[in-house]
């Protein structure tokens, strides 16, 4: 299994910042292994695959917490709530696929960096 992140890995970052903690964490390895002459394709790519991966879970729940806070028991029995649950139930286990993939990639890229490192 992929080796375990930090506390807070998938918590969004400061406004401005790299999108998740174990992203800006990663990236300053890179930096520091590419600065030193260190080939960082591998791991950049996985970086990168992680990105994508977390902001598509993101993407997938967009709009759900409001759908969701918006069913009302009147709504839920007259048809369109119960399909405002069960598009946010597909959305969550999207998006829960997504979280995998992101820690997966991030995993991989970390064995990559010390790989290429020496580490």
């Amino acid at each position: 299994p992929p080796a375990p992140l930090p506390a807070g890995a998938y918590l969004p970052a400061a406004p401005g910042a790299p999108t998740y903690a174990a992203v800006a964490q990663l990236d300053a390895a890179i930096a520091a292994a590419a600065g030193a002459g260190i080939d960082v394709t591998e791991a950049q790519g996985h970086r990168d695959a992680a990105v994508a991966a977390a902001d598509d879970a993101e993407a997938a729940t967009a709009g759900t917490a409001d759908a969701v806070l918006a069913v009302t028991p009147a709504s839920y029995n007259a048809g369109p709530g119960k399909t405002t649950l069960d598009d946010a139930r597909a959305d969550l286990r999207s998006a829960r696929t997504d979280l995998g993939i992101a820690r997966t990639s991030l995993a991989a890229a970390a064995v990559a960096l010390r790989q290429a490192t020496g580490a």
